[in-house]
């Protein structure tokens, strides 16, 4: 016999972008955006499941450079995050 459902599941919240604000940079110019930043205002759930997201996305930063540039993108030098 199952058992019956007295109360609703409870919803996850949605991350907010605010929550990783210390990983977005200041002073990125138009149309260009760092990989935190990038992650931290489009998907940030990702940074709420990674105990250590400055070392998991760095570890991909250089390859990401690489196909930015074989794709024709120009790729900027901009000042860290405070984080």
């Amino acid at each position: 016999m199952r058992k019956k459902i007295t109360k609703p599941p409870q919803r996850v919240q949605p991350v907010s972008p605010r929550k990783f604000n210390n990983l977005q940079s200041p002073g990125v110019p138009v149309q260009y955006d760092t990989v935190y930043g990038y992650f931290s205002r489009r998907f940030p759930d990702v940074f709420d499941g990674l105990d250590d997201p400055i070392t998991y996305l760095g570890n991909d930063i250089e390859a990401l450079v690489i196909r930015s540039f074989d794709m024709g993108r120009i790729c900027k030098i901009v000042e860290a995050p405070k984080h």
